[in-house]
């Protein structure tokens, strides 16, 4: 039993969430669940938080694959869709791309969250708070808007799952939350910005072959604020979006060198041990696709 508990914690710790529930599942057929869920507990894998994190992934996975109330502003190499309910403050956001780089190199491009401001001048001050664990981290950002409106912030936690084995994605859920104590103050700087809240959302990313990730995003914003203005919002999708995917394509192509900083990052003993696992998990699954195309 205290295997198949150390097997399970594994599990969790690395962010297969769906792989560790089965795994609880099978322990206990095979012994006492009571005994499991302690051992479970000494090892700080909590069964219930485990549960959270998979309701959530399929929570923000079901609105990714929603269309009903979306109004679709932009398809091209770009799709961009907005929806705002009636007497419900959350905008909400959604954005889907392919794009032709190693699924890798574009969970750094998310995981590395400090460099952003290297490439993305609308994001002010990207501060990594903590590591709240293997795959999770908490983040203030603040984001540059246009006058008159007064620039933005907001802190939140991510964390990271890793669903490859069940249908081939790389997941993360992110929302507004308090940070835990003894993590990093916010910058200084970020004094007179408006604070917003970020509803559950989140993002998939999906390897279609060793050199192209199909990804979607999705924000479900409270601005905190009376209601904000149609340019703004119209800001956000027609201009904003599609110069940060721009930004994107071609920073993938650039900073991802051998000498650029995220590839030094990855390369530290600090992170070393995450892509060098998340490498071997997407390979795995990279070599099954190419297996099929020969099919």
């Amino acid at each position: 039993m205290q295997s198949a508990a150390k097997h399970i914690a594994e599990l969790k710790r690395t962010g297969r969430v769906r792989a560790a529930l089965s795994a609880v599942e099978t322990a206990k057929k095979d012994g006492s669940e009571e005994l499991l869920l302690e051992e479970l507990k000494q090892l700080g894998c909590d069964v219930d938080a485990l549960q959270q994190d998979d309701a959530d992934t399929r929570e923000v996975l079901a609105s990714l694959l929603e269309e009903e109330g979306w109004r679709e502003c932009r398809n091209d190499e770009l799709r961009v869709s907005y929806k705002k309910e009636e007497d419900d403050p959350v905008h909400r956001f959604k954005f889907e791309a392919t794009f032709e780089t190693a699924t890798l190199d574009l969970l750094s491009l998310a995981r590395e969250f400090d460099l952003i401001s290297s490439w993305n001048t609308f994001i002010l001050d990207p501060t990594i708070l903590c590591r709240t664990s293997f795959t999770g981290l908490m983040v203030y950002l603040g984001v540059w808007v246009p006058w008159p409106a007064t620039s933005k912030d907001v802190i939140l936690s991510a964390r990271g799952f890793d669903l490859i084995d069940e249908q081939g994605d790389v997941v993360c859920i992110f929302q507004s939350e308090d940070p835990p104590q003894g993590a990093q103050s916010v910058p200084e700087s970020a004094e007179g910005r408006s604070r917003v809240a970020l509803h559950k959302s989140g993002f998939k990313m999906k390897p279609i072959s060793a050199t192209h990730t199909q990804t979607s995003i999705i924000f479900n914003v409270d601005p905190c604020m009376n209601t904000p203005p149609n340019w703004l919002i119209s800001f956000v999708l027609s201009v904003m979006s599609p110069w940060i995917y721009g930004k994107v394509v071609n920073v993938l192509k650039e900073i991802m060198q051998k000498d650029g900083a995220y590839r030094q990052r990855q390369d530290t003993d600090e992170h070393r041990p995450f892509y060098r696992h998340f490498a071997e998990r997407i390979a795995s699954y990279s070599r099954d696709l190419d297996k099929l195309d020969e099919t």
